[in-house]
């Protein structure tokens, strides 16, 4: 969406004139029922149907009312729209989605973490083998075939999302993997396997802080 939006004017952007008309174009580039609205110096979403309120609601998305701001905008109304779309089953998840999402509020605690994917992937994989089946409550094992398949299904698909494991988690790398196309080249937004990718890319980076809040 964001090239429709880049392709709107084809001048440069300077006084507050121009500015206006680029974002009065950009509105149009909007998906119904998520529209850029302009807040003084900044520019918010206003969301027809928000998950928590039910009605309409303007949230802020961490966009200056420039002409870069604007484009980044627009790209985040098409993320919101998509959002809706029933890949979340509860609110608060929705919520937390946003947070680090639209407002980049998770961006500078973790693009400094000095842990690499490998490191954290490694956790992962030992405190799963190391724990119990969910329903018979047997112990786990890597000689265990349904054991191994489980793991690589629930786990490791999501892992090679990831391009270099031996690099340091950061917050572009996570959303990278998140937003990585499936295989038929589409969007991963709405499909089933996001919502799996999402909690477990979260549990990367919630791992990630942790190691750095622990080493203070």
């Amino acid at each position: 969406m964001s090239a429709s939006t880049n392709s709107t004017h084809s001048g440069t952007y300077q006084g507050f004139e121009d500015i206006l008309e680029f974002f009065n174009l950009s509105r149009k580039q909007c998906p119904k029922g998520v529209r850029i609205k302009r807040n003084r110096g900044t520019i918010q979403l206003d969301i027809t149907t928000d998950p928590e309120t039910g009605g309409r609601k303007q949230r802020g998305c961490n966009c200056q009312f420039t002409s870069e701001g604007i484009r980044k905008a627009v790209d985040k109304a098409w993320l919101v729209h998509k959002s809706l779309d029933g890949q979340f089953q509860s609110v608060s998840e929705w919520l937390d989605w946003y947070k680090a999402t639209i407002l980049d509020e998770n961006k500078t605690p973790l693009e400094n973490d000095l842990i690499t994917y490998r490191q954290v992937f490694k956790e992962m994989e030992d405190d799963y083998f190391n724990g119990v089946h969910k329903n018979t409550k047997r112990k786990r094992s890597r000689d265990i075939s349904s054991d191994q398949s489980s793991f690589k299904r629930c786990f490791l698909t999501v892992f090679n999302k990831v391009t270099d494991w031996d690099v340091y988690v950061s917050w572009d790398g996570i959303k990278e993997a998140l937003y990585s196309p499936l295989q038929d080249g589409n969007s991963p937004v709405g499909h089933k396997d996001f919502k799996n990718r999402y909690y477990r890319l979260r549990q990367v980076a919630e791992r990630a802080g942790c190691k750095k809040a622990l080493e203070k």
